[in-house]
């Protein structure tokens, strides 16, 4: 299934239990509420089908990783809520563990589902997504403060590779370069922008409808346009 055509939406989970040796947790999509967008869930009407065939959960919807957990687990409880278990990899790769270990402390409390809706009903303003197909189940969502209190508390975040914000540069009068200039792109480089976005206004003005000189002509006067156009695109893709 194409990643562009699935819905994502995320959830807040509400962790039942968990049994840390087995690196095992059950928990509930708490999706009842509706979400910015307007929309809700039905949580009645979850096809799990074709995730079952591969019921993985990745990272942040990182598909080219390895996942950190599976789903042993999931369905629809008595409630209507759409209720899972999932085993994680805390054995197999320190990642893996170090996001088990944020969840059981509730500094990661969200999943995004990856699904299709075929089809939808307006509720009192709220758009009710229905027969909802699962495709995928990603373990989402972890705020810089909530990392912060987690190292606090003595877990171990190493495996996250989280990296320093960069410090502002600065010149030899001790002044920031950004506060100095005032813009993020350096005088050479804007420069360069400004050609590529003059070379594109110059395309559009060789596409005009107006102008009914010979057909070839103005095939050809295009062309040369959109090279020039190109070449000046390249140019700005090179800036760093």
């Amino acid at each position: 299934m194409p990643e562009t055509t699935l819905i994502k939406k995320q959830l807040e989970i509400d962790v039942k239990d968990f049994n840390k040796e087995e690196g095992t947790m059950n928990f509930i999509l708490s999706s009842g509420m509706p979400d910015r967008h307007g929309e809700m869930i039905d949580q009645t009407s979850w096809n799990l089908d074709e995730y079952k065939k591969n019921p993985v959960v990745l990272w942040s919807h990182d598909a080219y990783n390895p996942p950190i957990a599976q789903m042993i687990k999931v369905g629809p409880n008595s409630d209507g809520m759409l209720e899972g278990a999932m085993k994680f990899a805390i054995d197999e790769y320190d990642f893996a563990k170090t996001i088990y270990n944020l969840l059981v402390g509730k500094f990661i409390r969200a999943v995004s589902v990856g699904f299709m809706s075929s089809t939808s009903e307006i509720i009192n303003d709220i758009t009710v997504l229905k027969d909802n197909i699962l495709y995928e189940v990603s373990v989402v969502n972890i705020p810089a403060d909530a990392l912060a209190l987690a190292k606090a508390k003595g877990i171990d975040i190493s495996s996250l590779n989280i990296k320093e914000p960069m410090q502002p540069q600065v010149n030899v009068e001790g002044i920031k370069l950004e506060e100095k200039v005032g813009r993020v792109l350096s005088a050479k480089n804007r420069s360069v922008i400004e050609k590529a976005a003059a070379a594109l206004k110059e395309v559009l003005k060789a596409d005009t409808k107006g102008d009914k000189g010979n057909i070839i002509k103005k095939k050809y006067k295009f062309k040369k346009v959109l090279n020039e156009a190109v070449r000046e695109l390249l140019q700005a893709k090179k800036l760093k």
